[in-house]
């Protein structure tokens, strides 16, 4: 019986195969999206949940005891110890701490990414599984070191690279490292992400005593704790170690004023609290990216499945007939609702299939879209393709069950009558297009949104001009002796505008403001052309010059400084050039323009700018910003890369272009709108297809009626406008409802920007003024048809 009904749904999906093409197109399009959307979600979702002991595994955070508000950091190079020796129900610890240094292989000098220190235990609390080698023999020697399959394959061709050797440079010499084991690359949803590890003893060789203070936040720590164990009371307990580890003045002090909280192992993917130092680690996931990701998931299925049922009712007109001759011979209601059941499931199992082969084959572009390097397919996971399969089925035959209801219901003389089996009826599939369009309308509105502010980010006035501005990163040991090099080696050089120096921002101060809140400002030294060379002006006070090079530095007298304008608002200073801040520590020398230390999705940061001292000054200006003509780039950076060998023979020349950096600083902004391009593109897609159906129904029914027309004189076009009035109706009816919804979700969206796009009518018009044009156009092609068919065809059987 299964197999009659098998073979009769094939032979009629064959005959009817317009609609059994567009169903499988529609319906694969949609099993593809959600294949790939429930891929990235799981992979997601399941980080680090693959450790055996990740249930008994916590990561320590630290919460700064700042007054102003609560500010998360990363733990201390004592702290993970000396919890586990003083408190009871901690079993084991581990720490990693971010490496830096470059390599010498086959006399090519590169910077190390993903290198880190770590403990022995590591590898005991966490599942890293080998490819060569054994952690037994890791410590063997300071010199021992650990590193990933695909480095082994990298600089030795191999992965079994046990005893191999790399030269190294952590502290200005290059040493020799012997490998000792070779593990696996870390999986898509591991939080792992270093290449290489040396050994923890390797790095205490290295450090000073100060290094280990109990307020320099900047490791990332394990603790694996007993089974069972109250986590609250663990706190508590952390705090009392803490305090009784810190009992002096100072330092201590402000060390007694943090204190040590726990994270979960499986919770630590989504934790964005701290993140400052990587330390191996990857960054903090976005959570609101994978909701957004279920959301489209969910949708274009729905969309799908609507117009599964849309084309299966269109569908059912056509074959009452056959409904009607079937009946008339003795079938059964049930075995005709089998019946289009069994073809429904073809249609579903059709799809998926082909829904697979398409996630497969975009695969790689949805990781490029997302950003993320899956390790395993869609093949390795039946459980995913089981319930996916399921899923799609169980909708899919949903959706057909209601043509499948009313066809086996027909009454054999309403069919052959004439009467139309769907009068009446026929709101079910409108409202289903309607439903379609509005989801789609809502896609492409808050796409372009979101494309709108990404680029208003981009576009955002940055307080300086950052084209034509090339940022070279050296190294921090002697960066003024080496930048003042640069600037002189590039005095000469016509393609260079300007060229000035500056620290890295990692320091900052705090001033009370006249309410008595905090004002946090960053501390720069620079030397006297990098404002000039970012092409901002000091407004007020004395110009930001080398008259100042070699001002007295000690705190005896106070220091002069430059701060921007918003610092000065901030702080209610009106005349703020001559004012003494922290206690007489900074002198005000002058007031400069407010620009954008980072990205525009802060506020503009509060700058306070110290003067470079060349003469015997051991400040850091390791950041070399060159002002350049543009239509001499390529000169200019055969010039720069000869100077830096020169200068830096065993450094890996180290740039960028402040305009693509800054574009890159809103990456998420640009691949949540390109995401959403593709699903509006794919939802608009699949809606025209239902559309489509919609139309080609009532044509069907009204090709007398058109014929009648034609007959009596009816113009083509007025017959085109007479068909698509209908539908044309529901359009603007998706119109109405999706200007709400779309505004209401950037709304949302851009709430959580301090610097925003406004949104103004435009935002709504050109989306739907594309949409409707798109769909009019190939609905047309369908009317245009019935208008030109000729009227005999249909009236010489009256």
């Amino acid at each position: 019986m299964i197999k009659n009904y098998l073979k009769t749904g094939f032979r009629n999906l064959i005959r009817h195969k317009r609609y059994a093409l567009i169903n499988i197109i529609g319906l694969a399009a949609g099993i593809a999206s959600c294949l790939l959307i429930t891929l990235f979600i799981k992979d997601e979702f399941t980080f680090d949940r693959y450790h055996r002991q990740a249930d008994s595994i916590f990561k320590i955070i630290t919460d700064s005891g700042n007054p102003d508000g609560t500010i998360f950091m990363g733990s201390t190079f004592s702290e993970a110890e000396a919890y586990s020796e003083e408190i009871p129900g901690i079993r084991n610890f581990a720490r990693l701490k971010g490496a830096r240094g470059k390599i010498a292989f086959d006399g090519v000098y590169q910077d190390l990414k993903k290198v880190v220190y770590a403990d022995a235990a590591l590898y005991e609390l966490f599942d890293f599984r080998l490819k060569s080698g054994s952690f037994d023999n890791r410590l063997k020697g300071l010199e021992s070191i650990v590193i990933t399959e695909s480095t082994a394959l990298k600089y030795f061709g191999k992965v079994d690279a046990v005893g191999e050797r790399l030269q190294i440079n952590l502290k200005g010499d290059f040493e020799d490292f012997v490998v000792t084991a070779v593990i696996e690359d870390h999986p898509s949803n591991s939080s792992f992400d270093f290449d290489m590890a040396l050994s923890w003893e390797k790095l205490r060789s290295n450090v000073n005593e100060g290094s280990m203070y109990w307020f320099l936040t900047n490791i990332t720590s394990f603790l694996q704790v007993e089974e069972g164990i109250d986590t609250d009371w663990l706190v508590g307990q952390m705090k009392a170690v803490r305090d009784a580890k810190n009992p002096g003045e100072e330092a201590q002090e402000f060390a007694r004023q943090m204190r040590s909280l726990l994270v979960p192992l499986k919770d630590v993917h989504f934790d964005a609290s701290y993140n400052r130092y990587a330390n191996g680690m990857k960054p903090a996931g976005e959570v609101r990216q994978s909701y957004i990701l279920s959301a489209i998931g969910l949708v274009i299925l729905v969309i799908a499945c609507f117009n599964f049922a849309n084309l299966s009712i269109v569908n059912s007109v056509k074959r009452s007939k056959e409904v009607g001759v079937r009946k008339t011979i003795g079938a059964l209601r049930k075995q005709l609702t089998v019946q289009f059941l069994s073809e429904a499931f073809i249609l579903t199992t059709v799809a998926f299939v082909l829904g697979i082969i398409l996630a497969e084959v975009a695969i790689p572009v949805f990781e490029q879209l997302t950003e993320k390097k899956f390790t395993r397919n869609l093949f390795d996971d039946p459980g995913l393709m089981l319930g996916a399969f399921l899923g799609v089925t169980t909708a899919s035959l949903i959706s057909i069950v209601y043509p499948a209801l009313i066809l086996s219901r027909l009454k054999v003389t309403q069919v052959f009558k004439g009467s139309s089996i769907v009068s009446g009826k026929r709101w079910i599939a409108r409202s289903m297009v309607t439903i379609q369009f509005l989801l789609a309308l809502v896609f492409i509105t808050v796409a372009v949104a979101i494309g709108n502010q990404h680029q208003f980010l981009v576009d955002f006035d940055k307080g300086y001009d950052d084209e034509n501005l090339i940022r070279l990163s050296i190294p921090h040991e002697n960066s003024e002796i080496v930048a003042r090099q640069f600037k002189a080696a590039l005095a000469a050089d016509p393609n260079v505008l300007s060229v000035g120096a500056i620290n890295n921002f990692d320091e900052a101060i705090t001033l009370k403001k006249p309410n008595e809140s905090t004002l946090i400002m960053f501390q720069g030294t620079a030397d006297h052309d990098y404002l000039s060379t970012l092409g901002i002006e000091v407004i007020a006070g004395k110009p930001f010059s080398d008259l100042d090079r070699k001002r007295d530095r000690s705190y005896d007298q106070p220091m002069d400084v430059w701060i921007n304008a918003g610092s000065a608002q901030e702080l209610a200073l009106t005349e703020p050039v001559g004012q003494l801040l922290q206690n007489g520590r900074f002198r005000i020398a002058g007031v400069f323009e407010d620009y954008q230390l980072f990205s525009a999705k802060s506020k503009m940061n509060n700058i306070m700018l110290t003067m470079s001292n060349w003469e015997g000054s051991a400040f850091v200006t390791n950041n070399i910003y060159i002002r350049y003509r543009e239509s001499f780039l390529a000169e200019l950076m055969t010039r720069l890369e000869g100077l830096w060998v020169e200068l830096l023979p065993f450094e890996p020349f180290n740039y960028r272009f402040e305009d693509v950096h800054n574009a890159q600083l809103y990456a998420e902004e640009l691949r949540l709108s390109q995401t959403l391009q593709y699903a509006a593109s794919l939802a608009i897609i699949v809606s025209v297809m239902g559309l489509l159906g919609l139309v080609g129904l009532s044509a069907s029914q009204r090709k007398k009626e058109v014929s009648i027309r034609k007959v009596l004189g009816a113009s083509i076009t007025g017959l085109i406008l007479l068909l698509n009035r209908g539908f044309t109706k529901l359009l603007f009816l998706a119109i109405l409802m999706s200007v709400p919804v779309a505004y209401y979700i950037v709304n949302r969206f851009l709430e959580d920007y301090i610097n925003r796009m406004p949104i103004t009518p435009r935002l709504f018009i050109l989306p739907t003024l594309f949409t409707f044009a798109i769909a009019w156009l190939i609905v047309s092609s369908i009317t245009l048809r019935s208008a030109r068919r000729n009227p005999v065809e249909d009236l010489h059987y009256e």
